[in-house]
């Protein structure tokens, strides 16, 4: 976990005498470092051919895995206007994917539909047309990047 640390070292002679030492240690979170890469905002991705979307991470000593998924971009409400913020629909591209692998290839559009309810896989289908973020999230974990901005999936 990441922190600041004082480990103290005991240290005990064969003759029985003993000293101590310490030191301080900072751990950082390293698993902050997940970052998608592409798409990261401006990219027009046509529907159909395969893209290779990329991220950054630490290398991961045991197997682990994440998911991607397609977050579709909603305009924010201005602040003088009154009007209902819709909440983005998300849609998986994959899933249990080897994080270590840092990219994933992907036929534009192609998507596992959860559903507006977030319950079962219904089907593999197709995104509608629009403004999209890509996301990776580590399995488990609250460990999340998306892309830096929109991109656009059209036909």
């Amino acid at each position: 976990t990441a922190g600041v640390y004082r480990p103290i070292f005991y240290i005990v002679s064969q003759y029985g005498v003993t000293d101590q030492t310490s030191t301080t240690v900072n751990v950082e979170n390293v698993a902050s470092s997940l970052k998608v890469t592409s798409p990261n905002g401006g990219e027009k991705w046509v529907k159909g051919p395969t893209k290779t979307i990329k991220w950054t991470s630490p290398r991961y000593i045991r197997a682990t895995y994440a998911d991607l998924k397609l977050i579709e971009f909603v305009e924010t409400c201005p602040t003088d206007v009154d009007c209902v913020q819709r909440t983005p629909f998300g849609y998986f591209i994959a899933q249990n994917i080897n994080i270590n692998l840092k990219m994933h290839n992907w036929c534009v559009g192609d998507v596992l539909n959860y559903g507006p309810s977030g319950y079962g896989l219904t089907d593999q289908t197709i995104a509608p047309n629009g403004r999209y973020f890509v996301q990776i999230c580590e399995k488990g974990t609250n460990n999340c990047d998306s892309s830096d901005s929109y991109f656009s999936v059209a036909q």
